[in-house]
C-alpha cells in the first residue's frame, strides 16, 4: 500500500492527528497509549508497509498559533523525517494560513513547495478519480495486517511527464487528488511518485475488505456496548421505566431550585466560547457536584499548568462534539481523554459533569444516585471499563423506546430523572 490518505480532524491535536495516521492502516490504538507510542507505531508500520505517498487533506484546519495546533504541526515535521514518503498537504488557501507563516510555519514551508491547483473537471478520464467511494471520510479501507506486505514494484517508467489516463492509473495513484492549493514536501523523488502500484489491490478487492458501512457498524456497537437486552422484552421494560421517569422528572423540577444548575450553565457557557475547561471551571464543577476537595488528586491537578489542563479538556470537548460519532462513541472517546488528568482515571461523576458542560444537549451526568436508580429500575450497567460510554448508549436506547412518554427529552433530562429516582426510594418501581 504505497499511498495513504487522511483528513485533519476539526480541532486536531498531535495525538488525534497521530490516531488518524494509525486508523488508516488499521493500527490498534487504546486510550492509554501516549502520543509517543502511537507515533512510533505509525512510523514503524508505514515503513514496513512501504508507504511512499501521504496525502493530508483539510490542512488549513491546523493553526500553529494555538498550543494544540503547534504540537500537531511539530508532529507533521517529525513524521516527514521518520517516514520515507512524500507528504502532500491539501487545503483551502494554504499559502495564507498560519500553518505556513510565522517562525514555526516558515520551518514547515521550507520543507515544501507550493503547487496551485485549479478545479478538477469531471470529464472522461477523470471521473474515475472523483467517484472513489472508499476514500470518503468515515469509509476508508482498513486492510488486514497481512495485506500490508506488497509485491516488488514493477520497473518505473522512463518518463514521468506524461499524465496517466483512467485506464492506466492504479488504485494507489488514484487516491483523492488535491483540487485545491497544496504543498508537497520533497522527501521522495519523482521516481517514487510515479512508481507503478502492482502492490496495490484493485478497487473491488479493497471494497471487499473495507469495513461495513456506518449504520451496520453502529448496530454492532449497540450490541457490544450496552448492558441492556434488545428486543420486545427490553421494549416492555422501557415502558415501565418511563412510567417512573416522567413523574420523577416532574418532581425534580418541582422540588429543586431552578438556580441550582447555574454553576453548570455558567461553565457550559464559558466552554462554548473557549472550547476547553480550565482549573477554575473544574473547581466550580467540584462544588456543583458537592465533592470533597481534600484529596490528593486535587493537589496533583492544581499543581499542573492551566494550559496543560486546557489542552487535555480541549481534546475531550472536541471529541464529544464530534457529530460523526454516535453519542456513546463520543462519550467513550471523551472519557478516555479526560482520564489523562489526575483524579479522572476511575469514577465517572466529575468526568461526566465536565463532558456535559462541553455539550449539555448531548451528554449526561452520571453518579451513584443514577447508578442506584438504574439498579432499582433493573437497567443493568456494570462497572467494567467504558462504563460512561455504555451509560450513554443505555440512555439512547431509552430515548429510542420512549414513544409518547417523553417527546423532546434529552439525555440530560433522563439523568435528572434518574438522579431524583435514585435519591427517593419511595418512587414506584417496575414489576
Amino acid at each position: 500500500m504505497p499511498v495513504a490518505y487522511l483528513l485533519v480532524p476539526p480541532g486536531a491535536t498531535a495525538k488525534t492527528l497521530a490516531i488518524e495516521f494509525a486508523r488508516y492502516l488499521g493500527i490498534p490504538v487504546t486510550n492509554r497509549m501516549t502520543q509517543v507510542q502511537i507515533t512510533s507505531a505509525v512510523c514503524h508500520t508505514y515503513t514496513q508497509a512501504g508507504v511512499r505517498l501521504v496525502l493530508i487533506d483539510e490542512i488549513h484546519r491546523l493553526n500553529p498559533r494555538t498550543t494544540t495546533g503547534a504540537e500537531a504541526a511539530d508532529l507533521l515535521k517529525d513524521l516527514t523525517e521518520r517516514i520515507k514518503a512524500t507528504f502532500v498537504y491539501s487545503g483551502i488557501d494554504v499559502a495564507a494560513t498560519p500553518l505556513f507563516s510565522g517562525i514555526r510555519g516558515a520551518q514547515l514551508a521550507g520543507r515544501a513547495s507550493l503547487i496551485t491547483c485549479g478545479p478538477l473537471p469531471a470529464r472522461h478520464g477523470t471521473r474515475f478519480y472523483l467517484h472513489r467511494p472508499h476514500h470518503r471520510h468515515g469509509n476508508r479501507p482498513r486492510p488486514h495486517p497481512a495485506h500490508t506486505r506488497h509485491a516488488p514494484p514493477a520497473t518505473p517508467p522512463t518518463s514521468t511527464s506524461a499524465p496517466l489516463t483512467a485506464s492506466e492509473a492504479s488504485p494507489a495513484s488514484s487516491a483523492k487528488p488535491p483540487s485545491r492549493p497544496s504543498a508537497t514536501a520533497p522527501n521522495a523523488s519523482q521516481k517514487n511518485l510515479s512508481k507503478p502500484s502492482s502492490s496495490t489491490t484493485s478497487p473491488k478487492k479493497q471494497a471487499a475488505r473495507a469495513p461495513a458501512n456506518p449504520p451496520e457498524r453502529h448496530d454492532q456497537a449497540v450490541k457490544k456496548t450496552t448492558d441492556s437486552p434488545i428486543g420486545e422484552e427490553f421494549a416492555a421494560l422501557c415502558d415501565r421505566v418511563w412510567d417512573v421517569l416522567v413523574p420523577a422528572r416532574a418532581s425534580y423540577l418541582a422540588h429543586v431550585s431552578p438556580h441550582y444548575d447555574e454553576v453548570l450553565h455558567d461553565v457550559a457557557q464559558r466552554t462554548k466560547h473557549s472550547g476547553s475547561l480550565g482549573k477554575t471551571d473544574i473547581a466550580a464543577l467540584v462544588v456543583w457536584k458537592r465533592l470533597s476537595a481534600q484529596t490528593r488528586w486535587v493537589t496533583a491537578l492544581m499543581s499542573l499548568p492551566d494550559t496543560h489542563v486546557r489542552a487535555v479538556t480541549e481534546r475531550a470537548v472536541t471529541a464529544v462534539r464530534d457529530t460523526t460519532l454516535t453519542r456513546s462513541e463520543a462519550a467513550r472517546t471523551g472519557r478516555g481523554i479526560i482520564a489523562e488528568l489526575p483524579g479522572f482515571r476511575t469514577g465517572d461523576a466529575l468526568a461526566s459533569a465536565i463532558l456535559t458542560a462541553a455539550t449539555p444537549q448531548r451528554m449526561a451526568v452520571y453518579d451513584r444516585r443514577v447508578q442506584h436508580a438504574l439498579d432499582t429500575l433493573r437497567l443493568p450497567l456494570t462497572p467494567a471499563p467504558g462504563r460512561y460510554g455504555r451509560y450513554l448508549q443505555l440512555l439512547d436506547d431509552l430515548l429510542h423506546h420512549c414513544g409518547a412518554h417523553a417527546d423532546g427529552w434529552t439525555a440530560r433530562d433522563i439523568d435528572t430523572a434518574l438522579y431524583w429516582t435514585g435519591g427517593n426510594p419511595l418512587q414506584p418501581t417496575p414489576v
